[in-house]
């Protein structure tokens, strides 16, 4: 369904993460989460699925359209919220294409015309 929203290829692929770290001190219970925490040592292992999504061929151009709060974006933050199960992870990842044209190609600076 996406790829005929977005009319782009898009490769899926599903990931099965089991080891997970969680960051800080080893002993600090202070402010511990429950279940988070309260868990022996900083690493534990539960089996979660993720799905990472491909989007391929953006032009460079049109690659700020996907950020979080532009069009593309919110697309596939809706897209996330319907289609995915809350149990999943989810991660996109871009490709863009190379530059078509190099002399039209945008280029930090700046120009000055007498």
């Amino acid at each position: 369904a996406l790829e005929i929203i977005l009319d782009k290829t898009i490769r899926h692929e599903q990931l099965c993460n089991e080891n997970h770290t969680v960051p800080g001190t080893v002993a600090g219970m202070g402010l511990g989460e429950l279940g988070i925490d309260t868990v022996v040592g900083s690493i534990f292992w539960e089996p979660s699925l993720c799905w990472k999504f491909h989007i391929e061929n953006i032009k460079k151009k049109a690659i700020g359209d996907y950020r979080p709060n532009s069009p593309y974006g919110k697309l596939l933050k809706h897209f996330e919220e319907i289609f995915i199960p809350l149990q999943i992870d989810i991660i996109f990842e871009y490709g863009v294409l190379p530059a078509e044209d190099f002399e039209t190609e945008d280029i930090l600076g700046f120009s000055l015309v007498l």
